[in-house]
């Protein structure tokens, strides 16, 4: 050994920790370090932490450089992101994973900086992001985002390649001995009044055209006429007059998995009541009927827009405004994912729920437009029905 004491520094993330001296010329002596927290070279990996539980609201501390930071509680988190300076971390980089067991996103926000050039970052349910410091930018934080592994589901074949990943579907068949779904559409273009078909009946005036002013791309429609008696319209149903004595679908309040769309567009946006869905007793034009649910407009009762509503023995229960009236068609969607409760939506929009006052007898589809005094013309068509996973 030469004439100076030798001091060695461990491999560490703390490069000034230095061990105590060694005596020049003495071999096989011991080297001691300064701390037992300094014993041999640190463990390798990356370590992790758990945000679980309710906990809504993080912050990325400098302890999460290097970590994976797994979310895995119920609610959405909204997480604070420092500075690479604050967290005196230069190339801090770390792992966010939202493993959340609700459909929830993690929203990252920044402080003073950017995240993939913007103030924040979305993290949704299943996804996984690295984050870094930008290269080419000293004030953005770089967020890889990728999805978790997808799962092919029937009929679907997932091909991967070393650059991209390829999704076919299987052509779709149509099995006549398959019971476990029920489909039905009405297009009305050679609507009949035979059994379980659409039957119309006036209600102190008006009247209806099957096959009402056909155009592209709506093809045929029935036209209910208010007629210019107030009060008065046309209601169809299927099956039966609108004293319905016999209902023809089973209890839909009660049970899920099936869905109705209603195809309907309106002359004129006032001096009018429309309530289409299903019923589940004789209305003969009361609006609403007693027992229902399903759309309304009703510019007699102050409405500005069509409503979903579920009524039981004129008890009822509506949602909010759905979508502004006018006289374009639209495509208004009823369905239920859970037995009670009513989803409504209109050309595809936020769905409202009704949960409350849902009839649970059995029911009818029926469609019922009244006047005011002024003729009016409510275009229906095509009405399509499906049921999905029934035990049969």
């Amino acid at each position: 050994m030469g004439a100076d004491a030798v001091t060695f520094t461990r491999f560490s993330l703390n490069p000034t920790t230095i061990v105590t001296s060694l005596t020049p010329g003495i071999t096989g002596q011991q080297a001691v370090y300064t701390s037992a927290t300094d014993i041999g070279p640190q463990d390798s990996g990356v370590a992790g932490r758990a945000i679980t539980g309710t906990t809504a609201t993080d912050t990325i501390l400098a302890t999460d450089c290097t970590k994976r930071l797994d979310y895995i509680g119920s609610v959405a988190v909204a997480i604070t992101l420092p500075t690479a300076t604050t967290l005196t971390h230069t190339n801090c980089v770390f792992k966010v994973v939202n493993a959340l067991s609700t459909n929830n996103d993690l929203t990252i926000t920044t402080t003073t900086w950017t995240c993939n050039g913007a103030a924040t970052c979305v993290v949704h349910q299943g996804e996984q992001a690295w984050i870094y410091v930008d290269s080419n930018s000293a004030t953005n934080w770089k967020a890889d985002i990728n999805n978790s592994p997808l799962v092919a589901g029937s009929g679907i074949a997932l091909t991967r390649s070393a650059h991209s990943l390829s999704i076919a579907a299987a052509g779709a068949t149509y099995n006549p001995t398959d019971l476990t779904s029920y489909s039905r559409l009405w297009d009305f273009c050679n609507s009949s009044s035979a059994t379980y078909d659409w039957v119309g009946s006036a209600i102190t005036s008006g009247g209806a055209t099957k096959n009402n002013a056909p155009a592209w791309p709506d093809f045929c429609g029935w036209g209910l006429t208010t007629g210019i008696t107030s009060g008065g319209g046309e209601a169809i149903t299927v099956g039966d007059t609108f004293t319905i004595t016999t209902q023809v679908f089973p209890p839909l309040g009660a049970n899920a998995n099936w869905t109705m769309i209603y195809r309907v567009k309106l002359s004129a946006t006032t001096a009018v009541q429309v309530y289409f869905g299903f019923v589940q007793n004789q209305f003969a034009g009361a609006v609403p009927p007693a027992s229902w649910f399903g759309f309304r407009f009703d510019t007699v009762n102050s409405l500005t827009a069509f409503q979903g509503e579920a009524c039981t023995t004129n008890t009822c229960t509506s949602t909010a405004n759905l979508a502004t009236v006018d006289t374009a068609y639209h495509t208004y969607k009823m369905r239920s994912t859970s037995a009670g409760t009513i989803l409504f939506s209109v050309d595809g929009g936020t769905e409202l729920s009704v949960a409350t006052n849902v009839p649970t007898g059995n029911v009818t589809p029926f469609v019922e437009a009244l006047g005011t005094g002024t003729a009016r013309t409510i275009t229906v068509g095509p009405i399509a029905f499906n049921a999905t996973g029934l035990s049969r």
